[in-house]
């Protein structure tokens, strides 16, 4: 067989490789940088074999997980083959096609980079890591080319490095400097076996054990230093060791600044003004002057010229001549304001003020209801929800919009969810959503012409559709289900998914042969045994609460939208019609909000 037309150059974490001692399961990473160096050279797939096992000439213990660095290219298929198969002997090893998706990608005139990742076995020796392009001058000629690299394992050597951490939500940017309660994670690269994390002021471990990461949820609310004790040992916390044993350890440090931090000093004292861009915390406070806060808490009294706070406000009793609180406000008394009280969210026994603006309203009585007569509801809350609306009855809705006009002209005369973005989510639920007009959903596609009108697949069972695209090698092809796509798929003889195919090279046809719950077998027609090419589509029902096994069953019939019953603080109105055509009397509901548009 031809040799590689293109080049390859490898990178490993750790350098070199290093085998893992007895016990340990650090994992390596091996990357294959793809170059074209001739212009004019096409390559569509790439096929990568790396040896399986725990011997000298193996590499890892289990088929390794599987990347790449551009979309531009894609994994198709998975498998474990001997090493006859593929022409390298005696052996197992784990086979990963990477698919070019486009044909205009083909020159590879880009950075292409594959990577493996997996727990390297405990033996040192040499393994060869094989590679088999399909490439050629021609899309119509490219043929299979091999290549053979010989790489080795070193013996385990104690190191601690690539102590880092990063936020949560941005997994590949580490950092040292994160807002107050963002969400991180430590992370570590070692050969060792157990590990010890402590942060300053703590004398117990944060974490203790074999796993080389540590989340911290809640984030930190001051600048914190950790350090991180590793040896090579198992959990020493029941160890007697005997006269002259001494534990080896390598540590590694790490200092994370907050930017916003909490400060709790032991006294503050203000002639005028203070101003706390976090947390205020005191038994009582009096300030002459103004009082500026991210949030405060006062157990007691708070006695303040004016007073704004960003943050909560959570006090005994509150006298100030101007009270602006953005965030919700727990007052357990009184709360008297001179002058202008505006407040996000506030509770208090008593509120007396000149004027107050107020983000809630809470109606507390059974019978009490908002109500709004030939004006309008007005809420805007800026970055926060605007509306929340909650019930117990387990029989109506916990909203009803009715408009009581029929439509004119071609205008929507229900509910609007209006976003900035149209790619933004106008209407969100965790449960499931009914429509009683005939058509699941409605929208509209550009065209050369305009728009057209088009509606979502309507079907009598719930299904979810899987598509892809693989390969035969000599006539035959096994295609893996990646594991988040495969907890998607419902398997089993009472309900077995669909697999339809469309060849897209020239073959005798295509037969499927066999399914599991992760993958299928597809042979050709007639004993061929052609490479040719194939989009896949599997259509399979949608698992019930999660078991692999278990189709879900669709309701018999829709439930009905049953309008809530007349309450206080309507004035009466004409009959409406209600979701199935039968009249509703006009009033508000008791403990829920009702708006009809006039």
């Amino acid at each position: 067989m031809a040799t590689c037309l293109l080049d390859y150059a490898f990178s490993t974490a750790p350098i070199p490789l290093q085998v893992n001692a007895p016990g340990a399961t650090a994992t390596s990473r091996v990357n294959l940088a793809v170059f074209n160096p001739t212009p004019g050279v096409l390559c569509s797939q790439i096929l990568v074999a790396v040896p399986v096992g725990t011997g000298a000439a193996d590499l890892f213990l289990e088929p390794p997980l599987t990347s790449v660095n551009t979309a531009k290219w894609a994994i198709s298929s998975q498998d474990v083959v001997k090493g006859e198969e593929l022409g390298l002997g005696e052996g197992t090893f784990a086979t990963i096609v990477f698919q070019c998706r486009d044909q205009a990608d083909y020159g590879v005139g880009y950075s292409l980079v594959l990577s493996v990742v997996g727990t390297v076995n405990s033996t040192v020796g040499e393994f060869t890591y094989m590679i088999q392009e399909w490439s050629g001058t021609s899309p119509d000629d490219l043929n299979p080319k091999v290549g053979t690299f010989p790489l080795s394992k070193q013996e385990a050597v104690f190191t601690l490095t690539n102590f880092t951490a990063v936020a949560v939500d941005k997994p590949t940017v580490p950092g040292t400097a994160f807002a107050n309660g963002q969400p991180l994670r430590l992370a570590w690269e070692s050969t060792g076996t157990w590990f010890e994390l402590y942060a300053k002021g703590n004398p117990a471990p944060l974490h203790a054990g074999p796993e080389t990461s540590y989340e911290l949820p809640g984030g930190l609310s001051a600048d914190t230093q950790f350090v991180l004790v590793a040896s090579v040992t198992g959990d020493p916390s029941h160890d007697s060791p005997s006269p002259g044993y001494q534990s080896i350890y390598l540590y590694d440090a790490l200092t994370l600044v907050v930017t916003d931090p909490d400060l709790t000093p032991r006294t503050v004292a203000a002639q005028n003004t203070i101003t706390a861009g976090g947390a205020l915390t005191a038994a009582s406070a009096t300030v002459t002057g103004a009082l500026g806060a991210g949030s405060a808490t006062v157990t007691g009294a708070l006695n303040t010229g004016s007073a704004t706070v960003t943050g909560a406000l959570t006090t005994g009793s509150v006298t100030t001549g101007g009270l602006t609180a953005n965030a919700p406000a727990k007052v357990a008394s009184t709360l008297e304001v001179t002058g202008k009280a505006t407040l996000a969210d506030t509770s208090a026994a008593t509120l007396a003020a000149g004027a107050v603006t107020t983000g809630r309203i809470t109606i507390t009585g059974p019978n009490d209801s908002l109500h709004v007569q030939g004006g309008e509801l007005w809420v805007d809350t800026g970055n926060r929800n605007a509306a929340q609306v909650f019930n117990t009855a387990g029989l109506y809705p916990t909203g009803w919009f009715q408009n009581r006009s029929g439509r004119l002209d071609n205008k929507v005369t229900g509910v609007v969810g209006w976003v900035v973005n149209a790619s933004d989510c106008g209407l969100y639920t965790n449960g499931r959503m009914i429509a009683a007009g005939g058509l699941a959903a409605l929208t509209h596609l550009p065209t050369r012409t305009g728009h057209r009108v088009v509606t979502s697949p309507l079907a009598p069972e719930a299904e979810v559709q899987l598509t892809g695209s693989a390969h035969l090698a000599n006539g035959r092809a096994r295609v893996v289900f990646d594991e988040d796509v495969a907890d998607l798929v419902c398997f089993s003889q009472h309900a077995p998914y669909r697999v339809l195919l469309t060849p897209t090279g020239r073959c005798a046809g295509l037969i499927v042969v066999a399914k599991a719950a992760d993958h299928f077998i597809v042979e050709e027609a007639a004993d061929g045994y052609s490479d040719a090419s194939f989009d896949w589509m599997v259509v399979s029902r949608v698992r019930a609460d999660g078991e692999p096994s278990v189709a879900m069953r669709l309701p018999a019939q829709l439930p009905e939208a049953q309008r809530p019953p007349a309450g206080g603080g309507e004035s009466g109105g004409a009959a409406d019609h209600g979701a199935d055509g039968h009249g509703a009397d006009d009033h508000g509901s008791s403990g829920a909000v009702d708006a009809t548009a006039e």
